[in-house]
């Protein structure tokens, strides 16, 4: 899958995403970019998932064989 981190995300964590093409909001340019305009960038460049927080990369490793594209899902709590 195509993942996007949101600027408040380290881009390290993507070593942690084996398998899936990870790119960060900031080492793009798109730095600053308010959440709508963010959400359509994201989509039009192709990206399937945005990650806006950092839950546990357990939880989000688990959640990623099932989320659909252009839906929202909530990573719960461990």
């Amino acid at each position: 899958m195509r993942i996007l981190l949101d600027e408040n995300l380290d881009w390290r964590l993507g070593r942690d995403l084996p398998g899936h093409q990870v790119e960060s909001v900031p080492l793009l340019g798109w730095a600053r970019i308010q959440n709508g305009e963010l959400l359509q960038k994201a989509t039009e460049s192709g990206f399937e998932i945005l990650v806006t927080t950092r839950p546990l990369m357990e939880s989000l490793r688990a959640l990623l064989p099932g989320v659909k594209p252009s839906t929202v899902t909530f990573v719960p709590e461990a």
